[in-house]
């Protein structure tokens, strides 16, 4: 079965993930080994223009490759289990970037302890600029490992984490997305009531998050050195931060952290 996948579910995050896929071969026809299964017939569409195999059942899915993808919403997930369920043998290996849903229980579900490798990227894979954490259940062989990583790491950086933290990992990079874009749009909107040009604005203010994120991977210098950095005694940058402070700024960030996990471990249950 070589690298064949098969995607059960064809949604935005499985588009980035063969879209990636396909740019980083240099193999003619690589789509050819991708296949796909969703009852959305727009969707089968697109992939079917890309070259990828449409699949009709789960039978055909687990019979056509090694690796089988799930990206299918929490809610779906215990039917797209029982529906693979006596179709998996203990050669395929499982990737599933179900939020929240455990490598136990997928194995529980399809009645095997299969291989399974659990993932957790975020939204900015589409524009090839993915942050992903991923696990396995510490049986698969290293090659087939390695090749789930590298899915992910064509469109951005991964890193493998202990599958018990899976679910604690989910707020740093699956939903901080959400968490930053909410941050820059107050930003943003105050500057335009100010009557700043918000494009303007939004141009100056997502370029400072890319240049702090570098200052933060590439400078060798701690979070506090660096925030240190911007700060002059009785200056803008200091008051601003005590008002951050005063009104309970970090308590609030780590009470949303908390829930984010919080939420995880009731959707998994």
């Amino acid at each position: 079965m070589n690298n064949k996948m098969s995607f059960i579910g064809a949604g935005n995050m499985a588009y980035a993930i063969i879209l990636g896929y396909i740019k980083s071969s240099a193999a003619e026809n690589v789509a050819a080994d991708v296949g796909i299964y969703d009852i959305n017939e727009d969707r089968k569409k697109i992939f079917f223009d890309m070259g990828c195999r449409i699949l009709k059942d789960s039978r055909e899915a687990a019979e056509f490759a090694k690796y089988i993808v799930l990206c299918v919403k929490p809610q779906n997930i215990d039917d797209a289990l029982g529906d693979i369920a006596g179709y998996i043998t203990e050669d395929h290996v499982i990737i599933s970037i179900v939020t929240g849903v455990s490598a136990e229980y997928m194995q529980n579900k399809i009645g095997k302890k299969c291989k399974i490798v659990r993932v957790m990227p975020n939204t900015p894979l589409l524009i090839g600029s993915g942050a992903t954490a991923l696990s396995d259940t510490g049986n698969l062989d290293e090659q087939e490992l390695v090749f789930a990583e590298s899915l992910f790491k064509n469109s951005g950086v991964a890193e493998r984490i202990p599958a018990e933290y899976m679910n604690e990992i989910i707020p740093v990079n699956g939903s901080s997305p959400a968490y930053i874009y909410l941050f820059a749009k107050i930003f943003i909107d105050k500057a335009e009531e100010a009557g700043i040009d918000r494009t303007a604005a939004k141009e100056l203010f997502c370029q400072t998050l890319i240049g702090s994120a570098k200052m933060m991977l590439e400078s060798g210098k701690s979070e506090d050195e660096l925030i240190k950095m911007v700060c002059s005694p009785g200056g803008t940058t200091l008051s601003g931060l005590e008002k951050l402070k005063e009104n309970g700024f970090e308590d609030t960030v780590k009470k949303c952290i908390d829930a984010c996990v919080k939420r995880a471990y009731e959707i998994g249950k």
